[in-house]
């Protein structure tokens, strides 16, 4: 268990880096004009996919932990 934790802290930390690189950079690639969400797109494109990616994982989990329950 300990080692899943860390493995999604690891994915966590990178696309929270990744969002805010993003972030910036279609925020300095567009005009004042823009909506505050088109500035951001970037940014928040990435955490989009975070969260589909993280309920994936813990849909997972709770398929990997119900098959061992039923093993037993």
């Amino acid at each position: 268990m300990p080692h899943d934790v860390a493995r999604m802290m690891g994915t966590t930390t990178c696309c929270s880096g990744s969002g805010l690189l993003l972030a910036w950079v279609s925020y300095h690639l567009t005009t004042p004009e823009h909506s505050f969400v088109g500035r951001y797109a970037g940014g928040f494109m990435i955490h989009a996919i975070a969260l589909m990616e993280a309920w994936q994982q813990q849909a997972h989990w709770a398929r990997r932990a119900a098959v061992r329950k039923r093993s037993k």
